[in-house]
């Protein structure tokens, strides 16, 4: 049996020169070049494109790239997938829709994905699209509606920017990372909105356990339970939610009984 061929680590060290340079073309003409050598356009999205880009998240985090740095960077690997993404053929299987979360700016893993089905012969356009729009759903398609919003959703929702800002100003980062601390406080508060709405405290846990690294890289453990602490004192009047905050900040399971 003839062994599986993997795009080497010197292809990816290379594909990171050119992101780490912003260079577009070396980027485009590398990933061709990794086509032209008889690997599959799946391949060069999941096994070069998506894994650089899990090293450009780690540069990030660890504070070794600016936010900056990293978008340009991901631009560049957004129109690799755009010059890839026309190398294939029309569809021949079926159709596909592919959609981002509302809110949710970063696009290009949905992108890549989109990219790999389509070569494996799905096919979606805008017309396809509308087309499926126009179908009826079926009764297995509709589901149960979800849930009505409760008052502790809809009070933290309401007051995301007060929080952002509260915490913010709780933590006062220096003014070289005060962008970075910002960004990662807004989506902390995205996690607790999202955990209150779905009544899920994993999803705020796990959340804040990735950012216990990206929030320390750039101030200190000191960093994150000040947000977490902040957060924790504006919300007092819905106990439920400082449970969640607080539960996150110990990194143990909270007690499901009570209610918002």
């Amino acid at each position: 049996m003839t062994p599986e061929r993997r795009i080497g680590p010197e292809a990816l060290a290379a594909y990171l020169d050119h992101l780490d340079a912003a260079d577009r073309a070396g980027a485009v003409a590398l990933a061709r070049g990794v086509l032209a050598d008889g690997f599959s356009v799946a391949d060069v999205l999941v096994d070069l494109v998506a894994v650089a880009q899990r090293e450009v998240g780690q540069r990030w985090l660890t504070g070794s790239w600016s936010v900056a740095q990293e978008h340009a960077a991901t631009h560049v690997s957004e129109q690799v997938v755009d010059a890839l993404g026309a190398t294939i053929g029309p569809p021949r299987r079926g159709h596909v829709v592919m959609a981002c979360v509302e809110g949710e700016w970063h696009a290009l893993a949905a992108r890549i994905v989109t990219e790999v089905v389509r070569a494996a012969g799905w096919g979606a356009s805008a017309r396809d699209a509308v087309a499926l729009l126009e179908r009826p759903l079926s009764a297995a398609h509709t589901g149960a509606p979800p849930p009505p919003p409760g008052d502790a959703y809809v009070a933290v929702l309401h007051r995301r920017r007060e929080l952002v800002r509260l915490a913010l100003a709780a933590v006062d980062p220096p003014p070289e990372s005060a962008e970075d601390v910002a960004a990662g406080i807004a989506h902390m508060v995205d996690a607790l909105i999202a955990a209150v709405r779905v009544d899920d405290d994993r999803l705020l846990r796990d959340f804040v356990g990735w950012q216990e690294e990206a929030l320390t890289s750039r101030g200190g453990r000191a960093l994150l339970d000040g947000v977490l602490g902040t957060l924790e004192r504006a919300l007092t009047e819905h106990p439920r939610v400082v449970a969640r905050l607080r539960a996150a900040r110990e990194g143990a399971p909270d007690d499901p009984g009570r209610a918002d």
